[in-house]
């Protein structure tokens, strides 16, 4: 397993990847896990992943669709991560939105939990899910974060209540 991490404005993210695929991208929460696996920053799958995310926090409309992830999670949780992965940049969905999508249109509070399971900040693009009417909603990292990264995009909001 390789790590690497990567500075942005909203704070250190850690990339974890095998040679082949990524297997999650979060907020470092300042463990050294660097200690435990090898530096990650010559691995090629690693390299396209920083240069897409700087692109990204440059405020650039940038694609991940075909970077390589280490689907791990029940087949609910599958099915709503590849719903997250059509979520356009600089769009916005709800939490209602996938649940219809998923053929599971009573089931808000289950996306919500899926989506909080997303192993993937950013490349599978859950700040992109919003409450009812915009309204701004539960985020895994804080909802300053989530703020952060709609305003990146251009995404407008509602202010949480």
């Amino acid at each position: 397993m390789y790590c690497c991490y990567y500075t942005t404005t909203i704070g250190t993210l850690c990339l974890l990847a095998d040679a082949h695929s990524v297997w999650q991208i979060s907020l470092s929460d300042h463990e050294n896990l660097t200690m435990m696996h090898q530096d990650g920053r010559q691995l090629p799958l690693l390299q396209t992943l920083l240069q897409r995310l700087q692109a990204y926090f440059s405020g650039s409309a940038v694609s991940f669709s075909d970077i390589s992830l280490a689907a791990r999670g029940s087949r609910f949780q599958q099915t709503v991560w590849q719903q997250l992965q059509r979520i356009p940049y600089g769009v916005s969905t709800t939490y209602g939105q996938i649940a219809r999508a998923v053929n599971q249109p009573k089931a808000s509070q289950a996306v919500g939990a899926a989506i909080g399971a997303n192993p993937w900040m950013i490349v599978l693009p859950c700040h992109r899910v919003l409450g009812a009417q915009a309204q701004l909603t539960g985020y895994h990292w804080g909802l300053k974060i989530k703020q952060q990264l709609l305003q990146l995009e251009g995404i407008p909001y509602r202010p949480a209540e």
